[in-house]
Order: C-alpha cells, then sequence, then structure tokens
C-alpha cells in the first residue's frame, strides 16, 4: 500500500521571483527589486556585516583558524605550552620553580622577572598578597606578589599560578618566595599584608615567621558592611512612611553605626581601643546582637593586632594598610590578557608585557624625580641629598621639621609615632629624671654659645662635614692655638698675625656680636691652604724616611715652630 495521496499540487506563481536582469551597481539592483516588490505589500533591506571583510580574499575562516594555530606552534617552536612556558622563563633570565604532582602534571608556576629582583633588594620592607581569578582555561588561581618602591610606586615581586587556594598551594608559594629573598640577599619583609584568607594567612605564619602579618582594611569594612548593614535596613522601614523616610532613617542609622565601627579600628592607643568597643557594646546591645557579635568575635577578638591603628603602627608598614595595590595590578593584568581562555604560555606573555610596561614607568619615576625638584623642597636644608631620597621622603622628614617649629610644640607625651610609617618611641618616666633641669643663660653670650641640652635618649648627632662651617671653624682655631704655642715669649699673637703668617686672606670670621658663617673666599682659601700644608709635611717626612730607611714609624703632626 502506497502513501497516501496530498492531493494535486498548487502551480507556482510565475512572479514570484524578481526579474532577472544586469544592473550596474549594488545599489541599482536594490532599488529595482524594492519597486518590484513594493506591489506585492513587502520590501527588502540590506545591513553590513559586524565583522570587517575583505572581498578581494579568497580566503576562508578555516584558513584563518589554521594560520593562527601555525603561529602559536611557530611561537612555541613545535613544544607543548609548559614546555614552551619552561624554555622561554630560562632563555630570558626569569627566576622560575615549577610544581609537579605524582603523576607528573605541573600543579604550580612561580616566576618573577630579574628587573624585579633588582627592586626588591632595594625595597623589601613590604609585601601584599593577593589572588586574582579567570586568567587562564585551566582555571588555575594567580597570586600576585607586589613590593612598594620608595616612590611609593607598586612593583611586581612575583606571580604564582597555583593549583588551588589550599594552605599547602599557599605554603609553596610562600616557601620559594622566601628562598627568593635568601638568595639575593634581599631583607625578609617587616609587614605581610593579605586579606582574611585563613590559608593564606597560616601560610604566611610559617613560611614568614618573623614578619608581621596584617590584614586589608578595606576588606574588613567591605565584610561589615554587607554582613551588618542589611538589619538597619529593615529595621528602619515602617510599613507606613514614604520612600524619602525610609532612606533617611536608615542612612542616619546605619551611618551611625558604620562611623563607630571605624573609630574602633582607628583608636590610637589601647586603652581607646578599649573604651571605643566598651561604649559600641553599651549603645547597640541587645538590639544589634546579631551584628555587635560578628564584630566582636569575627574580627575584634582574633584580629584587633592585625587591624586596630594602636597595633598596626607599631610596625613599618609606610602607611600601606589595605590592599589597593594588589587590585590595580589584577587590573593592569586583566587589560593584558583580555581574556580568560589562554593557556599558561600564552597568559605568561601577555603579563610579560604589562610588567616590563610598569618597570618601565618606574623607571622614568625616579629619573624625574632626579632631575625635578618640588618647591616646598627647594630650600638649601635638602640639597645634598636631592637626587638620592625620594621626593616622598623627604617630604615626610619636612612635616617632622615643621612640627619642631616654635608654633608647633611637640606634645611631652611618654609615646608618640608617626601613623603613615608606623614606627613606636617609647620613654620611660625614669629616663627623664636622668639629670638636673639646666638653667636659663645667664648673660647673651652663654646665650649664644651655649648648646642647647642633649638627651640621653636621643643618639649622638653625626659630626659635621669636612667643608661645613663648623668643621672648617673648628681645624682653623685648633691650627691658630698651636701656632699661638710655638711662638717665642713676648711676641704679637693675635689672629691678624697667625693669618698673615699661613698667608690667609686678611678676612676673619669674628665680629664684635659673635661668630660669623664664613664666606665662600674663606673656605676655600682654607682648605687650599690646608691641602699645601698637608702635602709639605708629607714630604718632609717621606725626605726623613729617606734618609733614614731604617724609620718605619710616621711621627705626629709637627708644631708650626719646627719650620
Amino acid at each position: 500500500m502506497g502513501p497516501p495521496s496530498l492531493g494535486p499540487t498548487a502551480p507556482f506563481a510565475e512572479d514570484c521571483l524578481p526579474p532577472e536582469l544586469d544592473y550596474d551597481s549594488r545599489d541599482d539592483l536594490l532599488i529595482s527589486i524594492n519597486a518590484w516588490a513594493a506591489t506585492r505589500g513587502y520590501a527588502f533591506t540590506t545591513e553590513s556585516p559586524p565583522e570587517p571583510r575583505n572581498c578581494d580574499s579568497l580566503a576562508t575562516q578555516q584558513d584563518i583558524y589554521n594560520g593562527i594555530a601555525a603561529t602559536k606552534r611557530d611561537v612555541c617552536e613545535g613544544q607543548s605550552s609548559i614546555h614552551a612556558l619552561a624554555s622561554q622563563l630560562d632563555q630570558e633570565g626569569f627566576w622560575s620553580r615549577i610544581q609537579f604532582g605524582q603523576d607528573g602534571r605541573v600543579t604550580a608556576v612561580l616566576f618573577a622577572h630579574p628587573e624585579s629582583l633588582t627592586y626588591l633588594q632595594a625595597y623589601p620592607d613590604v609585601l601584599l598578597l593577593d589572588c586574582t581569578y579567570k586568567t587562564n582555561k585551566h582555571g588555575m588561581p594567580l597570586l600576585d606578589m607586589i613590593g612598594v618602591d620608595a616612590c611609593q610606586r607598586s612593583f611586581c615581586i612575583a606571580f604564582a599560578f597555583l593549583g588551588g587556594e589550599t594552605e599547602a598551594d599557599f605554603v609553596w608559594a610562600l616557601d620559594r618566595l622566601r628562598s627568593l629573598y635568601e638568595h639575593h640577599s634581599a631583607r625578609l619583609p617587616s609587614v605581610v599584608l593579605t586579606d582574611r584568607c585563613i590559608a593564606c594567612m597560616n601560610a604566611v605564619a610559617i613560611s614568614f615567621p618573623t614578619s608581621c602579618s596584617l590584614l586589608c582594611l578595606w576588606h574588613a569594612n567591605k565584610a561589615v558592611l554587607r554582613y551588618c548593614r542589611p538589619a538597619f535596613v529593615r529595621q528602619d522601614q515602617p510599613e507606613s512612611t514614604n520612600a524619602e523616610t525610609i532612606d533617611t532613617s536608615e542612612s542616619n542609622g546605619w551611618s551611625e553605626f558604620y562611623q563607630f565601627w571605624h573609630s574602633i579600628m582607628a583608636a590610637p592607643n589601647e586603652e581607646a581601643f578599649k573604651d571605643r568597643a566598651t561604649q559600641f557594646e553599651k549603645k547597640y546591645l541587645p538590639n544589634h546582637l546579631k551584628q555587635v557579635g560578628y564584630i566582636k568575635t569575627f574580627w575584634l577578638e582574633g584580629y584587633k593586632e592585625k587591624l586596630v591603628k594602636a597595633w598596626v603602627d607599631q610596625h613599618a608598614h609606610f602607611g600601606n594598610t589595605v590592599t589597593s595595590r594588589v587590585e590595580g595590578i589584577h587590573a593592569l593584568l586583566k587589560a593584558h590578557l583580555k581574556k580568560s581562555t589562554l593557556n599558561l604560555f600564552e597568559a605568561w606573555r601577555a603579563m610579560k608585557h604589562a610588567l616590563l610596561n610598569q618597570l618601565s614607568d618606574l623607571r622614568s619615576n625616579q629619573a624625574r624625580q632626579q632631575i625635578r625638584v618640588p618647591i616646598e623642597l627647594s630650600g638649601p636644608l635638602y640639597a645634598s641629598v636631592r637626587g638620592w631620597v625620594s621626593h616622598e621622603a623627604l617630604r615626610k622628614v619636612e612635616e617632622q621639621r615643621k612640627m619642631l617649629a616654635p608654633d608647633h610644640p611637640p606634645a611631652q607625651s611618654g609615646q608618640s609615632f608617626h601613623a603613615e610609617i608606623g614606627s613606636v618611641a617609647t620613654t620611660f618616666p625614669g629616663d627623664q629624671d636622668s639629670g638636673p633641669v639646666p638653667g636659663p643663660p645667664r648673660d647673651a653670650t652663654e646665650l649664644l654659645v651655649s648648646p642647647p641640652p642633649i638627651s640621653p635618649d636621643l643618639p649622638a648627632p653625626p659630626p659635621p662635614k669636612y667643608d661645613s662651617p663648623e668643621a672648617i671653624h673648628k681645624s682653623y682655631t685648633a691650627a691658630r692655638s698651636a701656632w699661638y704655642a710655638a711662638q717665642p715669649a713676648g711676641s704679637i699673637k693675635t689672629n691678624q698675625q697667625y693669618r698673615k703668617a699661613m698667608r690667609l686672606p686678611a678676612r676673619h670670621c669674628a665680629t664684635t656680636t659673635g661668630l660669623r658663617a664664613w664666606t665662600k673666599e674663606e673656605m676655600m682659601a682654607y682648605l687650599d691652604w690646608s691641602h699645601a700644608e698637608d702635602q709639605r709635611v708629607e714630604a718632609q717626612i717621606m725626605k726623613e724616611m729617606g734618609d733614614n730607611p731604617l724609620a718605619n714609624t710616621r711621627r705626629a703632626w709637627p708644631t708650626f715652630g719646627d719650620r
């Protein structure tokens, strides 16, 4: 039995398609077709393809894919991606370590640029750690290890593709990082800053036990915001109020709670911390028992030494209390990676370009600081160190100098610290009573010449430079006293006679009101004479040693009367 019959087929209209004609252009074709279609109730339209096309090329899409694959094979030199990565790391001088699993597969890769190691040797004090994701097709998290230079610029110490985020993964990476520090004779970091990743924190404690581990304050603030704010939103939403009233009440209640949290984090000492924490509990208990308990148990009890200013500022963190620098490095890398489907070799090549650009920017920034002088640092006080010390460090010194001005007397407290650098100096009561309090000067001369009392807690000041006015005047007076002692009794012993005998200019630095600073001509004249005198004495000693070869000792500086 055959298939059922569908009946007679309707005839196909002869004018269902546009007539076939020759046209001079594509536009003429479109006009003719639309004129034909308009009588039938429809129209044709055209648009350009989203991707650019080369009409002169006969290559297909598959040909393009094959060309890209061939280029990748040429870059890898016929090797697999992981073998090409290991080979290129070795050829370009990267410091690298690779971890293999029990099955022989690569589970982690750590590498550092050789120029980054130069920066590490110069600036090893601060280490920031954070992971970023979606950088490769294997789903391996990328651990960024970041340092800070003297110009407060971030530089990449090393990177590590990890097999996971367990404590063992972080211990492997940080142990290799510690060996990198030791291999290049760099000091271990004084501060290691991370987010609240328990595995990473434990690994830091194992690999860097002598370093202070701090937590990122920004991550702590965001965690408190995410956990505690919904309670204030629900509480401050009565049923019969408009949106403006809800927003105002929520803003006031939450803002006060959040500001209280910030005040606890900014406590300058342990007593202030305890007092603010007690006031916080009294204010928000029992209405916000869950939120207060979260802050107390999750942050304050276990991590106050890593977050609160009273403890954090006891360590040299140089103002780095958040990991925002690492977030900036994440953004820089993602801008060069562009997609998350790269293998490790392709990801490394993209990261290398970002790293080279960063190192070039660091070099140019330091070069600019060596040739440019900020207005606030243009005085003669910093003339001898400009170009050798960064502007940021000099500005910190300038801030401390301004605090010594008469209109900014130092506070007479037992403890002081610099909030951004994080150094603490403690003065004990027994040290303040080590000597009698000096009385006021008895006359104008004593006021001019008597030095200020030196605290026993302060280190001795460095000796003046050889060509400073103080050193020249001290050497001048010592030489003049020796000349006075060598003159016969009854002879005229004046400063003018001494200068005439030494062939020095007749001018001198003594005035009726005291000592004045030496002029440049006086300094150069005295230094030239002193150099000539040294040469004369050396020649005399060499002559005496030549006359008596058995003499193997040098006699002392001769008196001026031995001429």
